[in-house]
């Protein structure tokens, strides 16, 4: 099983990308947030997932500045 976070800016399409990975059965969707500064910190507090899904184009943060936020070993 994969655990993976996702974070977008836009609610909108994070309720799209949530809807298509939960169909798929071998991953698990341990967490999302449309905020990436709060989601750094839930990240931070859980097992840490295996993927992180970002959204390049975000307000507070860009999606590279918070993958280089994640502790190792996330693949983005």
């Amino acid at each position: 099983m994969i655990n993976c976070y996702l974070i977008d800016d836009d609610k909108h399409a994070l309720e799209i990308l949530f809807d298509y990975i939960q169909k798929i059965p071998w991953i698990s969707i341990t967490g999302a947030n449309t905020n990436p500064k709060l989601a750094l910190e839930e990240i931070g507090s859980k097992p840490l997932p295996d993927v992180v899904f970002l959204d390049v184009e975000m307000p507070v943060l860009s999606g590279l500045e918070v993958a280089s936020m994640l502790p190792a070993p996330i693949y983005y």
